[in-house]
Order: structure tokens, then sequence, then C-alpha cells
């Protein structure tokens, strides 16, 4: 179990960290320009939500989970945190595998409903069962006796605000959000820009 944890929380985190975090909210980033079009375009107006302040704020997400993906099960796995920081770590990771969760369901949502290919949804498919997995292991392999209250506490409060934000964003959609008739048109150009970006 340990040996997965490692390889999925250094996979994910890189990809977060390096890639989808840093490329939302560095601008010389290889794929600024497509993920700032994206949110610009198409997530802001499906929303309804400014563009740049959902794009600064899953950026930044994205980054300070990423780094804790790669920082954390390591820093257990060699037992550098000592017994004081051992639980604040351990709830902190499990609070970034569900933030991260709730960000890749509304995408993989989003890019159901926008996009409706196979090859466009699978990379979230993926992320989505990834992060389940994750999640599993650290919640067996966690020890909540040991686990002071007001940190489980904690971990249950951020599930609510996580699982509480991804029904108020849908239900903002459902009442102020663009149609995805509208947001198709522009996911074209979007993905023009994408090939370009990959030749």
């Amino acid at each position: 179990m340990l040996a997965v944890s490692l390889f999925i929380g250094t996979l994910l985190g890189t990809l977060f960290f390096a890639i989808a975090g840093l490329g939302k909210l560095l601008p010389g980033h290889p794929m600024h320009s497509v993920l700032s079009s994206t949110f610009d375009k198409a997530i802001g107006p499906f929303f309804a939500l400014p563009a740049t302040f959902l794009r600064l704020v899953i950026g930044f997400a994205e980054l300070s989970a990423g780094l804790c993906f790669i920082v954390v099960p390591w820093g257990l796995y060699f037992d550098t945190f000592g017994p004081n920081l051992k639980a604040p770590v351990e709830a902190l990771l499990l609070c970034a595998i569900i933030g991260m969760q709730a960000i890749m369901i509304v995408a993989l949502v989003f890019n159901c409903l926008v996009e409706g290919q196979l090859k466009k949804i699978a990379p979230y498919i993926v992320f989505v069962a990834l992060l389940a997995t994750f999640c599993y292991i650290q919640v067996e392999t966690t020890d909540f006796e040991e686990m002071p209250e007001n940190w489980i506490l904690f971990i249950y409060i951020f599930f609510a605000f996580c699982a509480g934000g991804t029904v108020i964003t849908w239900l903002w959609y459902c009442k102020f959000g663009s149609t995805i008739e509208e947001l198709k048109e522009r996911m074209v150009e979007i993905e023009r820009m994408r090939e370009e970006l990959l030749k």
C-alpha cells in the first residue's frame, strides 16, 4: 500500500504542481495561454463566475495540493515530521486529496457536458480514480485513534466545505450559467490552440 501511495502521490503531485497549478498561475508557463483562454472563454462563462478568479483559486489549490502530494507521503515514509507534526500533515494530506477530488469531479462533469468525447474526458476519469485510490490508502494507513480530535473535526469540516461548494457551484450554473451550445463553439478555438501548442 505504501509503495502505491508514494507512486500516486508523486505522479499526481508532479502533474498538479508543475503543469496544472503553475500553468494557471505563471504567465511564462507553456500551458498558460491555453489554460487562461479556457477559463476566459469556457469555464468562467459556463459557471457565470469571474474567469480570472476561478483560474487563480483553482491554480493555487492545484499548486499547493501537488506540493502536499509529493512532500507528505515521502516525509511520512522517511519519518521526517516527528510525532508532533505527524497528525497535522496527515490531516492536511487528506484535505488536499478531498479538495482535488472535488475539483476533478467538477472538471469531469464539465468536460462530459461540453466536450462529450471519451478522449477528452478520459484523463479526468483517471484522475478521479487515482485520487479515490490515494484517499482510500491514506484513510486505511492513518491512525485516527492517535489523531487529536480537532484535526479530525478539521477534516470533516473541510469535506463538508468541498461538498457544499460543489453543490452550490452546480446550482449557480443551473441558474446563471451559459448554454452548452455557446461553449461548444468557443471550445473549437481553444482546441485549435492546444493543437498548435503540441506541434
